[in-house]
């Protein structure tokens, strides 16, 4: 053997040595495209009249939105600020009525309400949300439905993969198609039932006064916001899902409310109602009851930030495309916030908006957290 060559190669080469390459990129997964690289694989549903890349475009709105602009105009106002060199690094095209010179053009809004008119927000989520798997890993243990936006939820279930996770949602699922798809993609579901099922409530509330529950209630206190809460939740195993008519449905919770306001001393209560596809005897009342609560954190983090802060509610179109990529755009705003230090919202709209170039790098670069 040639001296110059060694007789067994080190370690951390070895692997290298029995693989073809073949497909295998140099860089680990989430360090590969940034979220301006992956925009641009978004299906164009635009003629081939268009002048702006869609890439660079639906850039230009995560941008907008991440600056706090919840309306089209502002955003249109937001990038025509950028600098050339912004305008470069976006691959935004020349535009010289001369017929010469550097100067880059940035959408006008036309242009912008055209593309979102068009886009299916479906398009945009699937690209978007495979980015941010990418960099967030798994999906969560629990997952919650918003009942106000998605209107294709058993279409959305069943492209997704459910496998171990949780997902919790609120009386408007409360629906076969909904249960049965969220069940055959790998999940559970966790749904509550109020007066828009009668049938079903009536079932649950005559179960829960006719039988005993596998284990004792567990009673929670918790204080805040001016008042006094107990929370006592009981778990009712059922016979079949026939019993209650929702599919593959195993578990009743009952949880019973009693608010105190501290003040005045005003106490009231209620009852709610979910169903839940897992066995009865593989949750304690305890354990259901942090389901339950869960699905509220998830609300307040998210849907209540959309809702309050964002105001996604008083969005004024109405046009379920311009509305739904909107929504779309929003879910990059608040997954960059959350890797964010204090995680204020506020802060983050402010910083983006003040700053484009802070926005721009995290949209542009390949790994934004770094």
């Amino acid at each position: 053997m040639n001296g110059s060559c060694a007789a067994e190669l080190p370690p951390e080469c070895r692997r290298g040595a029995d693989s073809d390459a073949y497909g295998v990129p140099p860089l680990p997964e989430p360090l590969v495209g940034s979220l301006h690289d992956a925009l641009c694989r978004v299906r164009d549903p635009r003629g081939s009249n268009r002048v702006f890349h869609i890439g660079a475009m639906l850039t230009l709105l995560v941008m907008g939105v991440m600056a706090g602009h919840r309306d089209l105009k502002p955003v249109v106002k937001h990038c025509a600020k950028l600098t050339q060199r912004q305008r470069v690094a976006l691959g935004l095209p020349r535009f010289d009525r001369k017929g010469g010179g550097n100067y880059r053009k940035t959408p006008g809004y036309t242009a912008f309400y055209s593309l979102r008119r068009q886009l299916p927000p479906d398009d945009f989520a699937a690209v978007l949300g495979a980015w941010i798997r990418a960099h967030e890993g798994e999906l969560p243990r629990q997952l919650a439905l918003d009942g106000k936006f998605i209107r294709d939820v058993a279409g959305l279930v069943r492209a997704a993969d459910l496998s171990n996770a949780l997902v919790s949602a609120d009386a408007l699922h409360c629906r076969q198609e909904t249960v049965r798809e969220i069940t055959l993609s790998g999940g559970e579901a966790l749904v509550q039932v109020k007066g828009n099922q009668k049938s079903v409530l009536r079932v649950c509330q005559r179960v829960a006064a006719g039988r005993a529950p596998p284990f004792a209630g567990v009673a929670v206190t918790e204080k805040g916001h001016g008042r006094t809460e107990t929370r006592l939740t009981s778990v009712y195993a059922l016979g079949e899902p026939a019993e209650v008519g929702l599919f593959g449905a195993w578990t009743l919770l009952k949880t019973e409310r009693t608010r105190t306001v501290i003040k005045t001393g005003k106490t009231s209560s209620e009852t709610a109602w979910h169903l839940c596809t897992l066995d009865p005897r593989s949750r304690t009342a305890r354990q259901g009851a942090a389901h339950i609560r869960d699905h509220w954190g998830i609300e307040s983090r998210d849907h209540h930030r959309r809702d309050c802060t964002l105001l996604e509610d008083k969005t004024r179109s109405r046009n379920a495309n311009v509305v739904g990529n909107l929504a779309v755009a929003r879910a990059a705003l608040l997954f960059f916030n959350s890797r964010t230090k204090d995680g204020h919202l506020g802060d983050f709209a402010n910083a983006c908006r003040e700053d484009r170039a802070y926005g721009l790098r995290l949209l542009t670069a390949r790994n934004p957290f770094k």
